[in-house]
């Protein structure tokens, strides 16, 4: 049968490389050998993340050709992973070529002849996508958890190019930031949420980075992130005149939504699937609901949902190495959205949820459904995932946090 790379690598991330600490210039790199073809892309793509997360380098040596590896690594930003073809003719010139470009590479004196991006100066991927991000500002998250996510975002407007001209141009990002109003009752005729700055009102990072720093608040409302995630599909995203190719919305929240919003969550999140927008979740703290965290996330979750428990600073620059990695496999388009096999999923939707485009995206999906590699010519081909939750808890001893912090939030 195929090999499962995919769930080999996870299981070395996890357990071979647990108990090793960080240091800046130590370096992570498991030799992987493979004897052909693998058929989980899906597991490929989700050790991928994890990889670059943990700052695991691999050597992948495969007797035979493997698209599967290179359809996730070809377009690696630093170029660090390599992938090897190996035969009698190519033996010797692929040994020396790991020996001087991987094992013995010297980040302080490389190597020209080698073609590794140094990790601390990645270049801002240029990503066609409008992103929102939806920050959980309710009496739900503590104070240091709200000033991480605020670092966290800082942050992550490193990681991609901001688009100069965002009323016209959709080939880089823009983004818009949206949190929870302390006002926002379910019965109130007052806005939902608060707008911090919408798609269009900057265009250079440092307006951004000013304006995080300065003039975001710690809000305290009520936790209402059904509303947030409807009033942000239904309000911002709608007043672009150029729609980018992707469509992201960025949750960071900490906790359960309130009970009024529960309902809503479960529907409007169901639309945002169908409407294909790509939704990733960044949890904090220790009280949340893994069935809402599903429920927000796009799927595969192992993919699209990091769970932290005390916000320590290595948990959070795993979180944006993940983070940075979902947006390359997004600028790739590794992952469909919509995902196949949502068309009764989608007809279910009710009436007054105004999914008008319905039609267009069953469209969209059987068209990603004939080209995806990953999935069968079957117009009833469904994609599913198990093992939902990416449960991170087992990397607090990789990165070399304690246990007893998750008892003493």
């Amino acid at each position: 049968g195929s090999a499962n790379v995919g769930a080999a690598m996870r299981f070395v991330a996890r357990n071979v490389f647990k108990r090793v600490r960080s240091a800046n210039l130590l370096r992570k790199i498991p030799i992987i050998f493979t004897s052909g073809r693998s058929e989980d892309d899906i597991s490929i793509m989700t050790a991928a993340l994890e990889f670059k997360a943990l700052s695991i380098t691999p050597v992948f040596l495969t007797f035979r050709d493997n698209p599967s590896l290179k359809k996730v690594f070809m377009h690696d930003d630093v170029e660090s992973t390599q992938i090897f073809t190996i035969s009698a003719m190519t033996l010797e010139r692929t040994l020396q070529q790991i020996k001087d470009c991987t094992l013995c590479y010297d980040m302080c004196f490389p190597n020209n002849e080698c073609s590794l991006v140094l990790p601390f100066s990645l270049p801002p991927l240029q990503v066609p996508m409008d992103i929102a991000f939806i920050l959980d500002s309710s009496r739900n998250m503590e104070i240091n958890e709200f000033q991480a996510a605020i670092r966290f975002l800082s942050v992550m407007l490193d990681q991609f190019v901001i688009s100069s001209n965002p009323r016209t141009s959709s080939d880089e990002a823009r983004v818009a930031l949206v949190h929870t109003s302390p006002d926002y009752r379910p019965d109130a005729t007052l806005a939902p949420v608060k707008t911090e700055f919408d798609f269009v009102r900057f265009s250079r990072k440092s307006e951004m980075y000013n304006h995080l720093q300065k003039s975001v608040h710690h809000l305290q409302g009520e936790a209402a992130i059904g509303t947030a995630v409807e009033w942000t599909i239904e309000k911002l995203f709608p007043k672009i005149q150029v729609p980018a190719k992707h469509k992201v919305i960025f949750a960071i929240i900490a906790g359960e939504t309130s009970y009024s919003d529960k309902s809503k969550l479960s529907i409007v999140t169901q639309k945002a699937r169908c409407l294909g927008y790509a939704s990733f979740v960044l949890s904090l703290g220790l009280n949340n609901n893994d069935n809402e965290l599903e429920e927000l996330a796009s799927a595969p979750h192992e993919q699209h949902l990091i769970s932290l428990g005390r916000v320590q600073t290595a948990e959070l620059e795993y979180a944006q190495r993940f983070a940075r990695e979902f947006l390359r496999h997004l600028k790739y388009d590794l992952n469909a959205y919509p995902p196949a096999g949502l068309e009764e999923e989608c007809a279910r939707i009710p009436e007054e949820t105004n999914l008008e485009s319905i039609e267009i995206v069953k469209r969209d999906i059987k068209y990603e459904m004939d080209k995806a590699e990953n999935f069968t010519k079957s117009e009833d081909a469904y994609l599913t995932t198990k093992n939902a939750k990416a449960d991170h808890s087992e990397y607090n001893e990789m990165l070399g946090v304690s246990e007893t912090r998750k008892t003493n939030v």
